[in-house]
């Protein structure tokens, strides 16, 4: 009966610490989230209207190409400049949109999310972290890091930018050297006698944020 009662008491504290944590964790998100709505500068992307396309490729010339949601993320801007920024991609919504056939599409589909490419069960999400923009309009630079499948790595590219009063809207292109996120599958660089199988190690995003 005490090993009982000590057994409940033991239970009952390790859930009072996890509330105690789970209210610290809200605190402070709250407490960023109401930093950046006071200062008014920061600009919340948009997952209904942001899209992101990707196109993969193979040496034949042959491609497929299909969607990724935006789970979300924030800009900063001073003075109608943008200063940093981050993008969330949600990779268990990845589609493909050049197959008609279901069940060769969601064979596809099943491809892309298991351990051979994206492994969205243990990786649902990538991100682009912008720490840097120069430039501006349809010429303006980004650096930052890009994250896939816990894997970071530097990136740059052009984006076009239009920035007004309360809203932010960009579009551009980025290619990526998925091998770089240990994404090797179908790849000539790693594999010999795949022949016209190759998978270009290359893939492209195009992508069209929103955030208001």
């Amino acid at each position: 009966m005490k090993n009982f009662l000590w057994l409940i008491c033991i239970i009952v504290i390790g859930c009072e610490k996890q509330d105690v944590q789970q209210e610290k964790v809200s605190k402070v998100s709250s407490e960023v989230n109401k930093t950046f709505l006071e200062n008014g500068d920061t600009l919340w992307v948009d997952k209904f209207t942001s899209n992101v396309q990707w196109i993969g490729r193979k040496i034949t010339g042959d491609e497929h190409s299909g969607r990724i949601q935006a789970a979300g993320g924030f800009i900063v801007k001073n003075n109608d400049i943008l200063q940093n920024g981050e993008i969330l991609m949600n990779m268990q919504s990845i589609t493909v949109d050049d197959i008609e056939n279901p069940k060769w599409n969601q064979k596809l589909v099943d491809h892309l999310k298991n351990d051979d490419f994206f492994n969205t069960e243990i990786y649902p999400t990538a991100k682009f972290v912008f720490d840097k923009f120069e430039g501006k309009g349809a010429d303006t630079h980004v650096s930052g890091e890009l994250t896939i499948r816990d894997k970071t790595v530097p990136t740059d590219f052009i984006l076009n930018v239009v920035v007004d009063r309360d809203s932010s809207f960009a579009t551009g292109t980025v290619n990526i050297d998925r091998t770089l996120f240990d994404i090797k599958y179908g790849s000539g660089s790693f594999f010999e006698g795949l022949g016209d199988r190759i998978i270009l190690d290359e893939f492209t995003l195009n992508f069209k944020l929103i955030a208001y």
